[in-house]
């Protein structure tokens, strides 16, 4: 193999892993708890951290790298808005609030 056909499969090899430990490294969705929020209260709804999703539903995403702050908002929807419904894209299923 000549010296330029080497050098350019090792910087194919790095830029791999570098893309691969990127992908490792972004927050993946694990699910979503949906709570019904009345008109009057989306700006309560905003403040908690609920967001709006594109079907007009107001939800807290959860991720694998969610934490305290995510475990305070959650509480403080369900304070708020009452029991939730989460979806979990893996089983597509929803579970009513533990």
């Amino acid at each position: 193999m000549n010296h330029f056909k080497q050098r350019e499969l090792e910087y194919e090899l790095r830029h791999e892993d570098e893309y691969n430990r990127r992908q490792k490294s972004l927050p993946k969705l694990i699910g979503m708890w949906f709570f019904n929020v009345p008109k009057s209260e989306e700006r309560v709804a905003q403040d908690v951290g609920l967001e709006k999703t594109k079907s007009g539903k107001w939800a807290l995403k959860h991720y694998n790298t969610s934490g305290a702050t995510y475990q305070m908002k959650l509480r403080a929807a369900t304070d708020k808005f009452g029991q939730g419904k989460y979806w979990s894209p893996k089983n597509e299923s929803f579970k009513e609030n533990i």
